[in-house]
This record gives C-alpha cells, sequence and structure tokens, in this order.
C-alpha cells in the first residue's frame, strides 16, 4: 500500500489538481519558495505551463490512519505559482537553496551579470 501522497494543485484554481503522485517511501521535503518543473508531468489541461516554472507559496500536511487502523497515511499538498523559466530564476533559485536569502543572491547575480538588481525579477 502507498501510504505517502504528494498533490500538487494548479497555480490558477487551487482547488484544481495538476499530478497526485503515490509512493511508498516518503517524498523529500517541500518548502515554501521551491521551484518545480511542471514539464515533469502530463499536463494535458495545462500546456501552456510547459515552459514555466511553479514556485511553492504553500504547504498543507494531512495526517490520517487508513480504513484499518493498523498504519497512518501522510498526504502533503502543494500549492503553487507561476515563475518564468529563466536562467536567472534558475540561479536565484539555486542560491537559495545554498541557505542564502533571496536578497543575497539576487545581489550576486546582478553582479556577476554587471547590472542593478533592480533589473532582475522580483
Amino acid at each position: 500500500m502507498k501510504n505517502y501522497v504528494l498533490v500538487v494543485h494548479s497555480p490558477f484554481n487551487p482547488i484544481d489538481t495538476l499530478a497526485t503522485l503515490r509512493s511508498e517511501t516518503p517524498f523529500q521535503a517541500v518548502h515554501e519558495g521551491d521551484l518545480l518543473d511542471p514539464a515533469a508531468y502530463d499536463l494535458e489541461d495545462y500546456e501552456d505551463l510547459e515552459s514555466q516554472l511553479l514556485r511553492i507559496t504553500g504547504v498543507q500536511h494531512f495526517i490520517t490512519l487508513t480504513d484499518d487502523l493498523n498504519s497512518a497515511k501522510h498526504q502533503i499538498d502543494i500549492f503553487t505559482e507561476v515563475e518564468p523559466d529563466t536562467v536567472i530564476m534558475r540561479k536565484i533559485t539555486r542560491a537559495e537553496s545554498d541557505d542564502e536569502s533571496r536578497e543575497v543572491a539576487k545581489q550576486k547575480l546582478a553582479e556577476l551579470l554587471n547590472i542593478s538588481p533592480d533589473q532582475l525579477p522580483d
């Protein structure tokens, strides 16, 4: 039985589900601000997302007992918003994942590109 479920919600309507993934082992931790690449999913109704990234805006956990009451089921619901899939966005996100603040990452990227940080997307 697959007791771990990851549900990715649409950035356009949080009631809609983009993908539901089931596993026998726990998923890696996900956090607000992380990026997901929707190209990894079969999104027939959301083909316009294929060239976009999804930024996680919220994470909600549901832990329930199974019908036989002998084990628990852990469901993680992920809420998202659309981010442009650009080299700049991926560099900012990579720097964030190294525990740097978004502003520090933005400043370093601006220096690398020899532009003002104000010219980078928020």
